[in-house]
Order: structure tokens, then C-alpha cells, then sequence
């Protein structure tokens, strides 16, 4: 990844020293008007030895405890204030600055195939990836980092 300690790895999981930290899950019912957002953040986690290259916690980083009620009550703070202040352009470009994925390159993993690129955009369609034939959009699937041989 990039030289980020924290940011976001396309399409939901925060990423905290090349680990991940937390994953955000989101579903948009426009017919009847809502949202459900789901967040699932590793706060005093003992990682397990067979996940620990891929995965951390706020108390692996930090190296104490920390009170899961007080995390909460932050998030909710600053998730309101969030939604109260950003508009969707605002959203998508505060995404894009904490891209760890942008002008990277990547291997898309779809139901269908698995495809090579450099990811040249995020859009609110998906993830923009050039390939040595093509830009394709994808708006699902799997997302793996890799390292250009040089």
C-alpha cells in the first residue's frame, strides 16, 4: 500500500499499518428512502496468529485497553456530524485523499473473472481500473494490491 499509516482500501476496510483495523458495510434502499450502514471495528481484539499479517486492533497499535463504549460514543459523535456537514461530493472526495487503492495496482476479483489494472478513479459507479486493453468499471468484487515487477 501507500505510505498512509490509516486509509481505505476499496471498497470498505480501513486500513491501519497495512493491516486492517475495521470494515464498513452499506445498503441504500432508494424506494423506501434509507440506509443501512454496518461497521465492525477491532478495538481490543487478540488477533489470531494465522490472520496476524492481514489484520490488527486499536489495542495492538496502541498497546492498552481501550473502553468500547467511549469508541462508540466518538464514532456516533463524528458519524453525526458527518452526516449533518458533507454532501456527496464532499463524501467521495474525502474517500478519494484516504484512497489506499487509487493509482494502484491491482487484480479485480469478480463472480466472473479475474481481471489486471491500475485503478484510475472511484466513482459513486465503482472502481475504475485500466487495463492493457481497456478501462472497465467494476462496482463489486475483490480487491487485491499488487506489486508491479519492475
Amino acid at each position: 500500500y501507500s505510505n498512509k499509516v490509516f486509509g481505505i482500501k476499496w471498497p470498505n476496510d480501513i486500513i491501519a499499518n497495512n493491516k486492517k483495523i475495521c470494515g464498513v458495510l452499506s445498503e441504500v434502499n432508494a424506494e423506501h428512502g434509507f440506509m443501512v450502514v454496518g461497521i465492525g471495528i477491532n478495538v481490543n481484539n487478540k488477533i489470531r496468529e494465522e490472520i496476524r499479517d492481514i489484520a490488527t486492533s486499536l489495542k495492538e497499535i496502541e498497546g492498552k485497553e481501550f473502553d468500547k463504549m467511549e469508541i462508540l460514543k466518538t464514532f456516533l459523535e463524528i458519524f453525526e456530524s458527518y452526516l449533518n456537514n458533507l454532501n456527496s461530493e464532499d463524501i467521495l472526495r474525502e474517500y478519494k485523499e484516504n484512497s489506499l487503492t487509487l493509482n494502484e495496482y491491482v487484480k479485480m476479483i469478480t463472480p466472473n473473472k479475474e481481471i489486471f489494472g491500475c485503478v484510475v478513479d472511484i466513482t459513486y459507479e465503482g472502481i475504475v481500473l485500466q487495463t492493457d486493453e481497456k478501462i472497465e468499471v467494476f462496482n463489486v468484487g475483490d480487491c487485491v494490491h499488487l506489486r508491479r515487477a519492475r
